[in-house]
């Protein structure tokens, strides 16, 4: 994701540097890297998955999602890949179903993850291999 991203950022800056000028595109263009590289590096290694007391909480760097455990419906497996949280990593993805709609999702650890939401959630329908 960084070697797709880094150009962005660091040819227009080597170009400025090579050439002496300063132009408002090459600018512009470094800007929008430096701003878009943390904020998409944020979202991808910033998902937290937290079971709280009344809730699950996604929350990546800017976006949180909470999840009341009465309003799970069920659990099952993500076929679509360029969906969910973290897009890169969501060939193993789930989609949790809610009442007021599905957030797709990629634990590190799909295993213990599902085994938590059980436990936190038993009524839920699991159409996820653990």
């Amino acid at each position: 994701m960084v070697l797709i991203l880094a150009p962005i950022v660091v040819l227009p800056i080597l170009k400025i540097l090579e050439s002496g000028q300063f132009s408002i595109v090459h600018s512009l263009i470094s800007l929008f890297g430096i701003v878009l590289i943390p904020v998409i590096l944020g979202i991808y290694f910033g998902i937290r998955y937290l079971f709280e007391k009344e809730a699950l909480v996604v929350r990546t760097a800017f976006i949180k999602s909470v999840i009341p455990y009465t309003s799970i419906i069920k659990v099952q497996k993500s076929v679509e890949l360029w969906t969910g949280f973290r897009i890169l990593s969501s060939r193993d993805a789930i989609t949790i179903f809610h009442k007021n709609g599905e957030v797709k999702i990629s634990p590190a650890d799909r295993g213990a993850f599902l085994k938590e939401i059980h436990k936190h959630c038993p009524q839920v329908k699991l159409e996820v291999d653990l």
